[in-house]
């Protein structure tokens, strides 16, 4: 992992070029647009029941290292749960791509919409939280075989999830909150994104939306200031 001088750490490989796509319904996109604020969920309150959990074959091999009443042997179960519970994420698509399992999945075919950024674009907004952040893209791998991997913090098995999610395409943020009293971290935290303008490079409707959908989002957005381009999905037309 790369980190800026900010101090924001950007797994190698990500091009801050790269363009990234956050689905959101109505409401999720209407918080943003009033509270400025980004929504971070802790990590065991995914419904993905496999995020942050260690795979099968880790927790094998720790069991069996020792001795365990060394204080530097962790216990599976206490890494599973620093993880989760002291940790929070806010999700994107690595994909300048139009993906329909996403639009019905996130939202609804109808009724939401796509932001769109860039990766420096998300560090820009990052950088002014002045708290650890990574931006790490997803590996998917199988929980109950032993997939190459390695695990030196208590956020590095958020960078893998199932298999079954590769769909997804995933590249998150992740903000440890580590610190004294971890266990009782609330489910949520907001952070602060002074500049909605630097944070959305453009605003995507949803590809089954209605005329007055689309006509709401677009006369929201500009009601909040966002002077960015909102523009129907590609998959609302047919090729000519």
């Amino acid at each position: 992992m790369a980190t800026t001088d900010s101090g924001v750490g950007i797994d190698h490989g990500i091009k801050t070029s790269a363009i990234v796509r956050r689905h959101l319904d109505l409401a999720k996109y209407l918080d943003l647009l009033v509270s400025r604020k980004m929504y971070f969920r802790r990590a065991d309150k995914f419904s993905d029941k496999f995020e942050g959990v260690m795979p099968a074959g880790m927790r094998k091999a720790i069991m069996a290292s020792g001795p365990k009443d060394s204080p530097a042997w962790i216990d599976p179960d206490t890494w599973d749960s620093r993880t989760r519970v002291g940790n929070y994420l806010n999700c994107w698509n690595l994909s300048s791509r139009d993906n329909m399992a996403l639009w019905q999945l996130y939202g609804g075919a109808s009724s939401s919409v796509v932001i769109t950024s860039t990766v420096k674009q998300l560090v820009t907004t990052a950088i002014r939280w002045n708290r650890d952040v990574f931006i790490q893209k997803v590996q998917y791998i199988d929980h109950f075989k032993n997939p190459d991997m390695i695990v030196g913090h208590w956020h590095d098995l958020l960078r893998y999830k199932h298999e079954a999610y590769q769909f997804e395409e995933e590249l998150r943020f992740v903000i440890p909150q580590q610190g004294q009293g971890w266990e009782a971290n609330p489910v949520e935290i907001r952070l602060p994104v002074d500049d909605l303008n630097g944070l959305i490079r453009s605003v995507v409707v949803a590809p089954e939306a209605k005329p007055w959908f689309f006509d709401l989002i677009k006369d929201v957005t500009e009601k909040y200031g966002v002077t960015r381009p909102v523009h129907r999905s590609k998959l609302s037309f047919m090729p000519k």
